[in-house]
């Protein structure tokens, strides 16, 4: 590809479902579904939906995420973000871990991607 192109860019990276993980919760947090309108009130910038699965401290959201599934078979697409105040502390790889196997006990391949 790259002796016969002139100009490659890349949109987009993938990133492949390689390594299972055990990551143990942090202390006091538990995986869930999202309540209404609770994912909206961490994440405002985002607007709703963010996200159906949330990580929940003490009746607090610190994390939220979800598995786009309305494209791209057979994956499923994850997203998600630790609010501000909470970043640093594990919660982000605990919930990707999380979400990996929601998606996979959807029928799907975990897959993410980001720009460059």
């Amino acid at each position: 590809l790259l002796d016969c192109a002139t100009e490659v860019t890349v949109g987009k990276v993938l990133f492949a479902d390689r390594v299972d993980t055990a990551l143990a919760a942090p202390a006091g947090v538990a995986f869930r579904r999202a309540l209404p309108d609770e994912v909206a009130r961490a994440f405002p910038e985002h607007g709703p939906p963010f996200g159906e699965w949330v990580l929940d401290l003490g009746g607090e959201v610190v994390a939220a995420g979800g598995v786009l599934l309305h494209y791209n078979l057979p994956y499923g697409d994850l997203f998600m973000d630790v609010v501000p105040a909470h970043r640093r502390r594990g919660y982000g790889s605990f919930l990707v871990q999380e979400l990996r196997r929601a998606c996979r006990a959807m029928g799907r391949v975990p897959a993410a991607r980001c720009d460059p």
